[in-house]
């Protein structure tokens, strides 16, 4: 079974699949850097798997071919 939450930011996506939430950044033209509004919403996302016992791990990834991506 797959959920997928709303992306909190066109930049930072979230899925949620078999208890780990995958973290996808979502800015390829830049290399997939973190902005400050990407940092925000991480910070949510980590403090909400933190008191969520249905997610055991968080793994990050960035999209595109050129700069951390999986």
């Amino acid at each position: 079974m797959t959920e997928t939450a709303v992306p909190p930011a066109p930049e930072l996506l979230v899925e949620i699949r078999n208890r780990i939430a995958y973290l996808t950044f979502n800015r390829p033209h830049a290399l997939n850097a973190l902005s400050f509004d990407m940092l925000v919403e991480m910070r949510k996302l980590f403090e909400q798997s933190a008191s969520d016992p249905n997610i055991v791990a968080v793994i990050s990834r960035g999209s595109g071919e050129k700069a951390y991506f999986a």
